[in-house]
């Protein structure tokens, strides 16, 4: 009907906000969008979907979130001057927001809801969060997500870079197919801080490959699944590692150093393995400052060793299962005086020997007897058994039934012991003993 000369507002200014967005479906792909309802046609644009315009058909909001635009960011869009609400998450544009855009944003005349890759927002490398700016509202895209955490948690986004078993861990924590909790893009109503879970399950990951897991036992690690139903791992209700049960999977290589960044943790088995080292110190001091219990071997454990009851003090460890072997160098060390038994020469050499070599003793054909009354005390009793017997001639003797062999000694013929096995009385007379009289015998408390 020609210039519409009671058309409320200018036309001037709709024709120019109309070209905006004209320009903005082109450049888009707009005719493969998933909803574009009367772009491009002859209506006017404020009834085109996810357009909205005041009374005077001035564009305030647009919402054109998840509507598969694809192309380059709209650099025009500071020509819709009365524009309030702007939401273009969920698409596939690239390039950021213009400067002149997020100024009127940060000056809170806009609210912008945007994707990750378009937003100039600032990163917390601390928190996994974007900070306040251009964007009020972010669409986090999983696989920037994730090559930020590579970036700022393992060091580096090429994987093959970072080289040897850390490429392996790089290579899974980037992978968002490797997390269940990203099948639906990211997840805003996850229990618990993303960022923190993934950090977390670095260390978990990196504990399992180190440590020869998969050559060991395949319970469920390494999967796509939450950590949290990994075997063995336990979870607070916001999915922070709580407990690791790690007891008995034969596990090699050097002790993890990272555990202590498993800020909830409250139990850590790691006994009946292999594994190298010694527990870090970090953790054992938040082991000793805090309610964080730890159950380990005796060669990973730092505490310290009381030799004159041949236990173990308190430290680091709340639980140390006891290494034989380790034990029994313990032994030689405190009561015969050297672990290098050949050192010590002469009969003490085969005292030594003997003493320090688990086979003979089947107390410990199953490990270290925990329910056994009084080890250290059984051993030092034992050697001076042992040192009469070879000071002696006990192979000569005319009844030396069970001496020098792997039974109890309180078997042995002529000993008799206590129920807690302490010696009570040693019966050898008319038995060919020979040699000086023993001079240790008033050990035999």
């Amino acid at each position: 009907n020609g210039y519409p000369e009671d058309f409320p507002g200018g036309v001037w200014e709709w024709l120019k906000e109309r070209a905006v967005l004209v320009r903005m479906y082109l450049n888009t792909s707009g005719s493969t969008w998933s909803v574009n309802d009367g772009w491009f046609g002859s209506t006017n644009h404020c009834s085109w979907a996810g357009v909205t315009c005041n009374t005077s058909n001035q564009v305030t909001n647009l919402a054109l979130d998840n509507k598969q635009l694809v192309g380059s960011f709209p650099n025009d869009l500071i020509y819709l001057p009365y524009l309030e609400s702007l939401n273009l998450s969920s698409n596939s544009m690239g390039g950021t927001i213009p400067y002149d855009v997020c100024d009127k944003s940060t000056s809170n005349n806009l609210y912008i809801n945007a994707d990750a890759a378009n937003c100039p927002n600032n990163f917390d490398t601390s928190t996994g969060t974007y900070l306040a700016g251009c964007c009020d509202d972010i669409s986090y895209d999983v696989d920037i997500y994730l090559s930020k955490f590579a970036a700022t948690v393992l060091g580096n986004t090429n994987c093959r870079a970072l080289g040897g078993t850390e490429t392996s861990v790089c290579y899974y924590m980037m992978n968002k197919k490797n997390h269940d909790i990203f099948a639906n893009g990211y997840p805003e109503d996850f229990s618990g801080g993303v960022w923190e879970w993934l950090k977390e399950r670095s260390i978990l990951v990196r504990m399992f490959l180190n440590s020869c897991g998969s050559c060991l036992f395949n319970e469920s690690w390494v999967t796509d699944t939450n950590h949290c139903t990994w075997t063995g791992v336990t979870c607070s209700e916001s999915y922070q590692v709580t407990g690791l049960f790690m007891q008995d999977k034969q596990f090699s290589g050097l002790v993890p150093s990272d555990l202590n960044s498993l800020s909830g943790l409250e139990t850590l088995y790691l006994s009946d393995n292999d594994m190298i080292g010694l527990l870090p110190n970090d953790l054992c001091e938040r082991s000793l400052e805090t309610t964080l219990h730890i159950y380990a071997d005796a060669d990973n454990c730092p505490n310290g060793f009381d030799t004159s009851t041949g236990t173990y003090l308190s430290g680091c460890c709340d639980n140390i299962l006891v290494d034989v072997d380790i034990y029994l160098n313990e032994f030689a060390a405190a009561v015969l005086g050297n672990t290098d038994c050949q050192a010590l020469g002469g009969t003490e050499t085969t005292v030594c020997d003997y003493m320090t070599n688990p086979a003979s003793h089947d107390i410990f054909t199953n490990g270290y007897p925990e329910d056994f009354p009084g080890v250290w005390h059984w051993l030092q009793e034992r050697a001076i058994l042992v040192r009469m017997y070879l000071n002696s001639s006990g192979s000569s003797w005319s009844n030396n039934a069970g001496w020098f062999s792997n039974t109890n000694h309180c078997t042995w013929a002529g000993v008799t012991c206590t129920d807690s096995f302490q010696v009570t009385r040693l019966a050898t007379p008319n038995n060919q003993l020979a040699g000086a009289f023993p001079p240790d015998l008033n050990s035999l408390s």
